[in-house]
């Protein structure tokens, strides 16, 4: 069966979905490139290619900038890397690469066509401070310069597909103590908002610190790889990243008994989705 006819066949069994809509497929050209199911469940995920996972970790830092190294990012970046092949991606890492590198990465990137892949997805393992600023090896860029350059309108070939964007880095000084808690028993050609179909997955809160140990790696990217493998299969992309939120504030605390200022403190990652259906990054969609 065709893809086409895939898509016809999915947009019938989900019709119960979207039901009294007022929208006029009629009215609209088809353009064969983006023809999708406007009112499936689920994001297609049965293109040539699962798509382009690029990975940017930073350990260590121009003297210029006075960041501290990031000791067990490479843990992190493994991991990561390994999990994604798993799932289909092919993977780059670019180690502690500098703003303009970074740029001109994400940059090439958008142009690249992406037409036989699933979706992509960006992850960024680095220093970050408040705004959403984060580091390169040689200073500072601001998050939006690397995710803008995949809006419908810069990267029409990812039009209508997932774009992932995984952050571990802090957002700013504040330190989350926690609090003690009790326990208790029609088709129609793709059209919509140009920054549709995004999920940015952070490791804190907007404001707040995150933690990373230098043997095992950060708490979120550590605890998203164990979800990827044991789970990667089973749910959506966004079930999966509640599952690390619940393993990231249920299982970790800060261990700092010499800096009490850093000892017992919590984390909570924060998941940020403009995602228009489900997503299953296993193909199964």
């Amino acid at each position: 069966m065709s893809t086409l006819s895939l898509t016809m066949e999915r947009a019938k069994k989900a019709q119960f979905w979207r039901r009294g809509s007022s929208f006029s497929p009629s009215r609209l050209p088809v353009n064969p490139a983006y023809v999708i199911d406007r009112t499936g469940a689920y994001y297609p995920m049965n293109h040539k290619r699962r798509g382009k996972a690029l990975i940017f970790t930073h350990e260590t830092f121009a003297k210029s900038t006075k960041l501290a190294s990031r000791k067990g990012a490479k843990v992190d970046s493994k991991a990561l890397g390994k999990s994604l092949k798993r799932l289909g991606f092919d993977v780059d890492i670019y180690s502690d690469k500098g703003k303009e590198e970074i740029n001109k990465i994400t940059e090439k990137a958008s142009r690249q066509d992406h037409s036989n892949a699933d979706c992509l997805l960006v992850a960024i393992l680095t220093h970050g401070d408040d705004g959403d600023s984060l580091c390169a090896q040689d200073g500072s860029y601001q998050f939006t310069s690397v995710w803008s350059q995949f809006t419908e309108e810069r990267c029409p070939s990812l039009a209508g597909k997932p774009k992932i964007f995984i952050v571990q880095a802090c957002r700013g000084q504040e330190l989350d103590p926690g609090v003690a808690t009790v326990e208790q028993d029609g088709i129609a050609r793709y059209i919509g908002s140009a920054e549709a179909n995004f999920l940015f997955a952070f490791a804190t809160a907007p404001g707040f610190m995150s933690f990373r140990n230098v043997e095992s790696g950060s708490w979120f990217i550590q605890e998203l790889c164990v979800e990827l493998n044991e789970n990667g299969e089973r749910y959506d992309l966004l079930t999966l990243f509640t599952f690390v939120t619940q393993r990231v504030a249920h299982l970790h605390e800060s261990n700092a008994p010499d800096t009490l200022e850093y000892h017992q403190k919590k984390q909570i990652p924060c998941i940020v989705s403009k995602l228009t259906r489900l997503l299953l990054i296993s193909g199964r969609g």
